[in-house]
């Protein structure tokens, strides 16, 4: 990207292709980006600030060892247990690094301006530009209204939104220190306390909408090897090493040690008595419920949602995994390659077809995510759809991109693309959002573990016209977001047609059991009529037999009488 591009169109067409076919296979230090922040390779921080923990970069740890831990984890002590196994895979001959920071040179800044007024050119057409059949790439979303939105006023890292006007990167922001910028949001928001009235007004909103809003919490992966690695490079790199410290460990790679306390500081947060999950549900809902919970295929993600939901019922038993939920798609960047889904044994697949023809070391995967996590505590599997790969998103794919799932069996599948656009991102965004809303539209609370590029991209989508902010490695964000969609009324009105027809059907029920109850005591008062007569019939049966019973008896005496009379009468 040159400064003396001036025309808008050719501008944007390269800002959102940040990496020309020239280009795509050189890693500059020195321009950085906002995929940049997220996996650390420039720190983005015109401040200068070192990295502390420098010894963390020997413990980041490899695969292995996490097929059964979820299951075999009961309490604090079982995720404790689980951090030590992820802590313990570090090689014990891996050396500490050295943190060495780079800070951006000024035309770093002025690319970086000229690349974001372009993408505003066409993020702030990309509701406008529906009817115009332009390219969706270049910022037509196919809708002239968004499909999701997120309610507004109710956290307070709102204040931190740049728009399009004043911001210069996606992602670029006002969290300042004093705002709170040195702390994760879960660390200075009050509002996760479960007794806050905000919480209760946030509860109550969500309840009354009947499944059309939700309280999605975004959780970002912990500080991974490439975090570290990042660091450590100051120079223009043509081909990215899949190596670092150990063999093939910026192949998809796993949380160091610091990863790992961060994911378990905000597994407090989450879970913990007065986190966002005691938050979000209230006191009255059963602690047996089990949440959604969703996850990024790249081991990181797998690694935070399996510690930040161990030891607990209230997340679901298996962990949803789904390609959706992925990093910006960089197919030159060994650690945004995610494992196949399966690999023979004794077989190996490379990373990706572009990182095959770099002839890079170490790029080759010995097993596949099926393998690695045989048990329940994730749902690994390959949805395949027409038009529906994570590469093939559309800016109106949420209309019918109905599963969520591997997208397909490898990133060889993908080909050779560089890099995704952000709007690429923002329609996964709402594919992912699609499916939360239809699949789960009993449950008020979902969890996404996620990346960074990817919270960002939906901060942007779920409030228009702002450039959202990065957030920090093990960082949860809250969000509030309504379904937008036709047929989410629909589904209100079905809702409520369904609750007329239950009352309808309870009214109907009651009237025919009072019309039976006053049946049966119709029928039970005309027994009891007839058997009142029967009774008077019986009594005057009764009496005429008694009556004739007494004239029997009263014959013969009255015989005998007058016989005596007669023989008085004779005698005398």
């Amino acid at each position: 990207m040159g400064a003396r591009a001036r025309e808008t169109d050719a501008m944007l067409l390269r800002v959102l292709t940040p990496l020309s076919s020239s280009s795509s296979s050189t890693y500059d230090a020195s321009t950085p980006n906002a995929r940049d922040i997220e996996r650390g390779v420039v720190r983005g921080d015109p401040r200068g600030e070192a990295t502390d923990d420098a010894g963390d970069a020997a413990a980041h740890g490899r695969r292995g060892g996490w097929a059964n831990a979820r299951r075999a984890i009961a309490g604090v002590a079982g995720v404790a247990s689980v951090a030590l196994a992820v802590v313990s895979r570090a090689s014990a001959n891996a050396a500490a690094t050295t943190m060495m920071t780079s800070t951006m040179a000024d035309d770093g800044f002025e690319m970086r301006r000229m690349r974001v007024e372009a993408s505003r050119a066409g993020l702030g057409a990309r509701r406008r530009a529906s009817s115009s059949g332009g390219d969706g790439a270049l910022g037509d979303t196919g809708d002239d209204d968004p499909p999701f939105a997120a309610v507004k006023g109710y956290f307070a890292y709102e204040s931190w939104f740049k728009s399009f006007e004043r911001g210069e990167f996606p992602g670029d922001s006002h969290r300042e220190p004093e705002d709170g910028g040195e702390e994760t949001i879960q660390a200075r928001d009050r509002l996760r306390t479960k007794k806050n009235v905000a919480w209760e007004r946030i509860r109550a909103d969500v309840a009354a909408s009947h499944g059309t809003k939700k309280i999605v919490l975004f959780l970002r992966h912990g500080e991974a090897t490439h975090n570290v690695w990042g660091n450590t490079v100051r120079e223009e790199l043509k081909v990215l090493p899949c190596s670092f410290e150990e063999k093939g460990d910026l192949l998809d790679p796993s949380l160091t040690s610091r990863g790992v306390r961060q994911i378990m500081d905000a597994r407090a947060s989450l879970v913990g008595e007065e986190g966002f999950y005691r938050a979000a549900l209230g006191d009255d809902v059963d602690d047996d419920v089990e949440l959604p919970v969703l996850t990024s295929p790249l081991l990181r993600t797998l690694e935070t949602a399996l510690l930040a939901t161990s030891g607990t019922r209230k997340a679901a038993k298996s962990i949803v995994v789904t390609d959706y939920l992925r990093e910006r798609l960089e197919m030159n960047a060994p650690f945004e390659v995610r494992h196949p889904f399966s690999v023979e044994s004794g077989d190996t697949k490379s990373a990706s077809s572009f990182i095959a023809s770099t002839r890079a070391k170490d790029c080759k995967f010995h097993e596949g995510l099926s393998e690695m996590f045989p048990d329940e505590s994730f749902k690994i599997r390959v949805a395949a759809q027409d038009n529906c790969r994570a590469d093939e998103i559309k800016p109106d794919s949420w209309k019918t991109c109905s599963h969520l799932g591997l997208t397909h069996q490898s990133d060889l599948d993908l080909g050779d693309i560089k890099s995704e656009t952000m709007l690429g991102v923002m329609s996964r965004v709402k594919v992912v959002l699609a499916n939360v809303f239809d699949k789960y539209q009993d449950d008020n609370v979902v969890l996404m573990v996620t990346h960074s590029d990817w919270i960002v991209a939906a901060l942007m989508e779920l409030y228009p016209d702002t450039l959202g902010f990065v957030p920090k490695n093990g960082e949860i964000v809250p969000i509030v977001i309504e379904d937008m969609r036709e047929g989410a009324n629909k589904r209100i009105d079905a809702t409520s047609a369904k609750n007329s027809n239950r009352d309808d059907d309870e009214k109907d029920h009651h009237e025919r059991r009072d019309e039976d109850e006053d049946e049966d005591d119709k029928r039970k008062d005309e027994d009891n009529e007839r058997k009142d007569e029967d009774d008077e019939r019986k009594d005057e049966d009764e009496r005429k037999r008694k009556e004739e019973d007494e004239d029997k008896d009263e014959k013969p005496k009255k015989r005998k009488d007058k016989d005596n009379r007669k023989k008085r009468k004779d005698k005398d």
